[in-house]
């Protein structure tokens, strides 16, 4: 008899666990328990959907949109095992960093693996931007940016996914994610298909949010201050000024609901990457907390990016490419129009603060300055359009010009497109008629914007859209600043060509190194740096961050060809630093200009009618 008790008590053990058992079907269903942290990494469970096929590849992203680096998500990876539904384990291999292959997968059941989070890595000349990444800090604060902890199937990135959390009781999950449920330990999430869980990212700390309303929009602001410097009731006080431009410049709050996920940093770095990452309905930051004495500083520096990032659900988000809108995680294709969605976004982001009066023009025009003199460090003689399809390669380098030239494009572009109407149509106008013709689902040809541009504006668009951008000529900026009044000038000097070189700044000794020689012109390889060459000093000038110019040549550094050039770089064999003095002749020199833009008091009426057409006045 107690032999037959203890059978039927196993039976009926067996039937508990297989009735608890998570039912397969064909989603992808994800468990995280983020109480459990060990080494910084988290477990993770997919219950995967069910499949007929005898081998498959699963895989994390390489890359993710909005971000044009390669970050390889699957080097913080480790131990991926697979199951059939009776937890016996399947064959699984490596196959590189990003790749596993899984035999037997007619029978897969469940996948697990162990997931680091990307804010502790110290690879050099890898790090993944933190608008990007994933922190995980035991019963503080967990930002999921979900391409750095959830995979796919290769060819199933359509089906349905779930994430189940289970967190501490005081967290709480911020995301424009689809919510199934929310108890006290543990959210339930869904997205549609794999695009649509990145495009949701989540943050988890114990709740400083503020919920503000854009007409019927609730718009949520999730803060983590890790000096508790400042809250999300003053961020939101502030964000909401330039909501309102937007509204008033695009015509209509564009979303129906949309989070501001903010995590402020108090211990930064010298050379920190700060910024943020835009989403359909979201946008993730990374910025240093305010200090002390500092707080209007730290607003001006937060209402900028905002207004960058939520002028995105415009562009790339609702009118982009066939190569965006499929965008491949693994294997991407760039599309040829960087210049439409970072460069026309960023002056927009100067231009909607201008029009609501929270910058003036005098800072309008700084700006404008500014990005003038940045673009002049970039190499010039490739066309705009070359360089955003080799943004993810050849020309990875020269990416952050979207931000400078860029937007000086977008700046050029919105006042012929006045000129050429009359004063009555501006870009946005232009962008509305293209959103009614294409939209978030329904992508344009990359080879036909710039006729689709010239189509609903004029044939001046189509010109300077030829010229300028898809080839290389000059911007007319000095045409752009007599339209509105305003004053323009250039100084020429000459800098040294060192070709496709990366440079970054080694945070333990405050110097820059060569990271990368990717193709270095025949002077840098004469000169015989070499990579992980330290920068010490240049013809007998130490160079630290605030003179780093003077390298490559600057207005109060011009070199010319066949001047002598010595440069002292610090060299590391294991611990063991060395000096070493590398000299050459200066040869490739090319032309630099300093440009002066600002406000005048000497214009004319006419002059003064554009201006306030610009503005919308």
């Amino acid at each position: 008899m107690k032999n037959i008790l203890s059978i039927l008590t196993a039976i009926f053990i067996i039937t508990i666990n297989i009735s608890a058992q998570v039912v397969q079907n064909s989603s992808y269903q994800y468990f995280v328990d983020i109480t459990k942290v060990e080494d910084d990494k988290l477990f993770i469970e997919l219950i995967t959907p069910k499949l007929s096929t005898t081998k498959l590849n699963f895989m994390m992203p390489a890359y993710t949109a909005g971000s044009y680096r390669l970050y390889n998500y699957g080097r913080f990876v480790t131990g991926l095992k697979a199951y059939d539904e009776n937890n016996n384990p399947l064959t699984v291999v490596r196959a590189d960093t990003n790749i596993w292959e899984i035999s037997g997968a007619g029978s897969l059941y469940k996948i697990t693996y162990k997931v680091e989070d990307t804010f502790d890595d110290t690879e050099r000349g890898v790090k993944v931007f933190n608008p990007a990444g994933t922190n995980f800090e035991d019963g503080k604060n967990f930002l999921f940016n979900n391409q750095a902890l959830f995979g796919y199937i290769e060819g199933f990135t359509k089906a349905e996914f779930t994430l189940s959390v289970t967190k501490p009781s005081d967290f709480y999950g911020a995301t424009s994610m689809s919510v199934i449920e929310r108890t006290g330990n543990s959210d339930k999430f869904t997205a549609p298909d794999f695009f649509s869980l990145v495009d949701n990212p989540i943050m988890y700390c114990r709740p400083d949010t503020t919920t503000i309303y854009m007409g019927n929009a609730a718009v949520l602001f999730s803060v983590y201050s890790q000096g508790k410097n400042v809250t999300s009731s003053q961020i939101s006080e502030e964000v909401k000024k330039v909501l309102e431009a937007h509204k008033n410049y695009i015509g209509t709050f564009p979303v129906e609901s949309y989070t501001f996920i903010m995590y402020l940093v108090g211990d930064t770095e010298p050379g920190e990457a700060f910024g943020a990452l835009e989403h359909n309905n979201s946008s993730v930051y990374y910025m240093p907390d305010s200090e002390s004495g500092k707080m209007k500083e730290f607003m001006s520096s937060i209402k900028h990016v905002s207004a960058h990032e939520f002028f995105h659900i415009i562009t790339p988000l609702s009118l982009h490419s066939k190569e965006i809108a499929d965008f491949n995680f693994n294997y991407p294709k760039m599309s040829k129009h960087l210049w439409l969605y970072e460069g026309v976004t960023e002056y927009a982001a100067h231009l909607v603060q201008l029009r609501a009066g929270l910058i003036k023009i005098d800072e309008f025009c700084k700006n404008m300055q500014s990005k003038m003199n940045n673009a002049e460090r970039y190499d010039n003689s490739v066309s705009f359009t070359d360089m955003s399809r080799g943004a993810f390669t050849v020309y990875k380098n020269q990416y952050l010009n979207v931000y400078e030239k860029g937007a000086l494009i977008g700046f050029c572009l919105d006042v012929i497109i006045r000129e050429s109407s009359g004063g009555t149509k501006g870009i946005m106008d232009v962008l509305h008629e293209l959103m009614k013709k294409y939209g978030k689902d329904n992508a344009f040809e990359d080879d036909q914007l710039i006729s689709e541009f010239e189509s609903v504006s004029a044939p001046a668009v189509g010109e300077f859209l030829r010229k300028c951008v898809e080839s290389t000529e000059p911007l007319p900026l000095g045409k752009i600043a007599k339209l509105l009044g305003l004053e323009y000038s250039k100084e020429k000097y000459n800098q040294i060509d060192f070709g496709e070189v990366e440079f970054v700044m080694n945070k333990a000794t405050f110097r820059f190194y060569f990271a990368e020689l990717n193709a270095p012109s025949k002077f840098t390889q004469k000169l015989g740096v070499k990579p992980g060459d330290e920068i010490v000093a240049v013809n007998r000038t130490l160079i630290t961050p605030f003179n780093l110019h003077d390298v490559f040549g600057s207005p109060d550094n011009s070199f010319s060809n066949g001047d002598g050039y010595e440069i002292i770089v610090s060299r590391f064999e294991g611990t063991r630093e060395t000096l070493v003095k590398l000299e050459a002749d200066v040869t490739g020199v090319r032309s630099r200009y300093k440009h002066e833009f600002s406000e005048s008091n000497n214009f004319t009426k006419e002059q003064l009618a554009f201006r306030d057409k610009w503005l919308g006045k």
